[in-house]
């Protein structure tokens, strides 16, 4: 929930995706208010783990961009094909994740691909489903 500045509290939907990253299996969380997003949530890695107060601190500073005006493309653009030390994650459609903010880049893209696919249900008069896409399964090497 957000502090708002008249002392109000406000609840915001969030859609939610799983992505395997080199790092480990990550939650992005996507907060909307009103169909718009407005925050970002990213859980990795155990509770007072270095991993984990990287995905706080990189999900603060999405918000605040977000906040600031940035758009999903932008934050897309930035953080997609970033790798890491490790061995990428390979999924069975081919997509490759390179580090976990490469996962978020992918997540953020599922985001707007659902996003696009809700606007164009209402559009064409349907109602529009919930449908939850926690990515590919990945591939054995």
């Amino acid at each position: 929930m957000t502090q708002l500045a008249t002392g109000k509290r406000t609840r915001h939907v969030s859609v939610t995706w799983e992505v395997k990253t080199p790092d480990g299996t990550m939650f992005v969380h996507v907060l909307e208010d009103e169909g718009r997003p407005v925050g970002l949530m990213v859980n990795l890695g155990k509770a007072g783990s270095a991993i984990s107060a990287w995905a706080q601190a990189t999900s603060a500073l999405a918000t605040l961009a977000l906040e600031k005006g940035a758009g999903i493309n932008e934050l897309i653009q930035e953080l997609s094909g970033l790798s890491s030390d490790r061995p990428p994650s390979k999924y069975a459609n081919g997509v490759t994740i390179r580090s976990a903010l490469d996962g978020i880049a992918y997540a953020l893209m599922q985001y707007k691909n659902h996003s696009y696919q809700e606007h164009v249900a209402k559009l064409e008069g349907k109602s529009p489903k919930l449908v939850i896409d926690n990515g590919p399964s990945l591939t054995e090497d």
